[in-house]
């Protein structure tokens, strides 16, 4: 159909808005309600390890609840360890591997998660593993036609002393991309991680948007009442995890950045973390910044 034949409930949307499900936690369930509130995509998400899920008969109830519907998967994400020396991260690196080998029968262009990290260790002494690791990887999936992407969060980790990912800041991100020159690598980005860090998201953004290749839908609140009366040692928090619409960020400035790169991949609501809209109220939060963020992106979702 030419395109301006095309009306708002037929184009597909330059950039879909989902919501990540985590496949331990009752996902089956979860996809039945998010189908019902209109997701456009599924990040499937594993922690720690994919452990003993069959992977195609899990894609098999998946694809059976999404059928008709116009949803894609749009990333598959391990938060594992496989710089890790040692059977954690022999698990997470056969997962990773698992999941690229996955991702043709998911329909998935996009595998993401944390890059692990050697306990204790200095960021760039973390580099030679990371090299090691995921090198090969990201030859496998390049040959595949298959993007990897790190995401933002701290896990732990300072400049001096690695925890479980690498991929926290802005430095970071420089030696990372300067250890694996690859073009299918870049990120997994999340504003609430930023935040948390005192680092602007737009600026963050504006700068690395062309290696963005999945966003988190999850915002932060900085609490300036309480750092204001307690500080950040208190027993009050000064920071909370949100549902974006009710976080700091602005998110219409987010998607008109990720479009000025040509972005066309997916905002994918990760929930589970509002203090507020959480336990009976979280599908209502849910609901609530699927409809900001589509009245972000502008137009109409499409099924």
């Amino acid at each position: 159909m030419p395109e301006f034949l095309m009306t708002e409930s037929t184009k597909k949307p330059d950039i879909r808005i989902g919501a990540c499900v985590e496949a331990t936690r009752a996902p089956f369930e979860e996809i039945e309600q998010l189908v019902s509130i209109g997701v456009e995509s599924l990040a499937i998400t594993f922690w720690g390890s994919i452990e003993e899920i069959d992977l195609k008969c899990f894609r098999d109830r998946v694809f059976k609840l999404i059928e008709g519907k116009g949803i894609e998967i749009s990333a598959l994400t391990l938060f594992g360890n496989p710089l890790e020396e040692g059977e954690e991260g022999n698990v997470a690196l056969a997962d990773w591997r698992q999941l690229i080998d996955a991702a043709e029968d998911f329909s998935c262009p996009l595998i993401t998660g944390f890059t692990g990290g050697l306990p204790g260790k200095p960021v760039p002494e973390n580099m030679p593993r990371l090299k090691e690791v995921f090198s090969p990887l990201l030859e496998s999936a390049g040959e595949r036609g298959l993007k990897l992407a790190f995401e933002n969060c701290v896990m732990g980790s300072t400049w001096k002393s690695a925890g479980r990912n690498l991929a926290f800041c802005p430095e970071a991100f420089e030696l990372i991309f300067e250890t694996l020159p690859y073009a299918n690598l870049g990120l997994e980005w999340e504003p609430a991680h930023l935040i948390k860090q005192m680092i602007n998201p737009i600026e963050n953004l504006i700068n690395w948007a062309p290696k963005i290749f999945h966003y988190h839908g999850k915002d932060g609140q900085l609490r300036r009442e309480v750092l204001r009366q307690t500080g950040t040692l208190g027993s009050n928090p000064w920071f909370w995890q949100r549902f974006p619409g009710y976080g700091d960020t602005d998110w219409s400035r987010i998607i008109s950045e990720a479009r000025n790169v040509g972005f066309s991949g997916a905002i994918n609501i990760e929930g589970h973390h509002d203090p507020i809209f959480c336990n009976e109220l979280e599908m209502a939060g849910m609901a609530g910044a699927l409809g900001y963020l589509r009245q972000c992106r502008g137009g109409k979702t499409s099924s």
